[in-house]
C-alpha cells in the first residue's frame, strides 16, 4: 500500500457539484439505457505532481536501463521541447527487453518509496459519486500507463482496462519499443477515450492542461478544469490558458489553490 494522503487543497465548491451531477442526470434522462462513461485526466487533475516523470527517476536510480544516453533527462527534455509526444513515448521505449512482469513490480515498489502520496479528495469523492449512479470511470493520461496503474488502481480503484495511456506492445510477455495506437497526448486522449468506449462520448470529461483540450470537447455533458499549479511553477502556463478557454465556453472551472 502507498502512503497517500489528501492534499491540503480547495475541494469542489456545493454549487459546482450539483451543477456536475445535474448535467449527469440530464444525460441519464437522455439516454436511459447507457452506457455512461467519464474521462479524468491524471497529472495535474488528480493529484498535483507528474507521475511519469517520477517513474521515469526512479527507473535510472534502480532499475539498471540499458542504452539510455549519457544524460537521459537531458534527452527527455530535449524532446518535451522539440518532438512531443515522442518524448512521452520515448519514456515507455526505454523498457524495450524488459519482462512486463518486472516492470509491474518497478512500478509498484517507486510509489511504495515515496514518504507521502498526495491525491485530491475531493475528486475521490467525484469519482464514487459518478459511480454510484452507474456511471463508468476511465482515466487518461499521457504519461506511461504501466507507471499509472498501481497508483489509480489503489487510490481511486480504476481497473487496469480503464487506465488509458502512453504504452508500446508487448510479445510473450517482453516490452518492446513500437509504439500502441492512438498515442494517448492532446489529441490523441480523445481519440483513444472513444475507441475504449465504441464511440460513445463521455458525458463528463475532466482536465487541466491545454493537452485535455481535446478531451474536455469530446465530453457530451459536464467539462471541468482543473488548475492545480499556482503562478510561478511549470504547469501554470497551459492551466491558465485552458482556464481562459473554460470561462469563454461556459465550462465548469476548479483552482485548487
Amino acid at each position: 500500500m502507498f502512503s497517500k494522503f489528501p492534499a491540503a487543497v480547495k475541494p469542489f465548491s456545493q454549487e459546482l457539484i450539483n451543477e456536475i451531477f445535474a448535467g449527469v442526470e440530464r444525460e441519464k434522462k437522455a439516454r436511459p439505457s447507457g452506457p455512461w462513461y467519464a474521462a479524468f485526466d491524471a497529472d495535474g487533475t488528480l493529484w498535483s505532481f507528474d507521475v511519469g516523470e517520477t517513474f521515469f527517476q526512479y527507473q535510472l536510480d534502480h532499475c539498471g536501463l540499458k542504452d539510455l544516453p549519457p544524460d537521459p533527462w537531458e534527452k527527455y527534455e530535449d524532446m518535451k521541447k522539440n518532438n512531443p509526444p515522442w518524448d512521452c513515448m520515448w519514456l515507455a521505449q526505454i523498457n524495450k527487453g524488459v519482462p512486463y512482469a518486472q516492470l509491474q513490480k518497478w512500478a509498484i515498489d517507486c510509489f511504495k518509496r515515496l514518504p507521502r502520496f498526495e491525491y485530491f479528495q475531493f475528486q475521490k469523492d467525484l469519482i464514487e459519486g459518478l459511480r454510484g449512479r452507474g456511471v463508468e470511470v476511465y482515466v487518461v493520461t499521457a504519461s506511461v500507463r504501466w507507471a499509472m496503474l498501481p497508483v489509480v488502481r489503489d487510490i481511486y480503484d480504476v481497473p487496469e482496462d480503464r487506465v488509458l495511456g502512453i504504452e508500446t506492445h508487448i510479445r510473450d510477455g517482453i516490452i518492446t519499443d513500437e509504439p500502441v495506437h492512438p498515442i494517448v497526448w492532446g489529441p490523441g486522449k480523445a481519440e483513444a477515450i472513444l475507441k475504449a468506449t465504441g464511440g460513445v462520448r463521455p458525458l463528463l470529461s475532466c482536465g487541466n492542461s491545454m493537452l485535455d483540450l481535446g478531451l474536455l470537447e469530446c465530453a457530451s455533458q459536464a467539462r471541468v478544469t482543473i488548475n492545480s499549479h499556482p503562478p510561478g511553477t511549470d504547469g501554470y502556463s497551459t492551466e491558465s490558458r485552458l482556464a481562459e478557454q473554460a470561462r469563454n465556453r461556459g465550462w465548469l472551472t476548479h483552482q485548487t489553490y
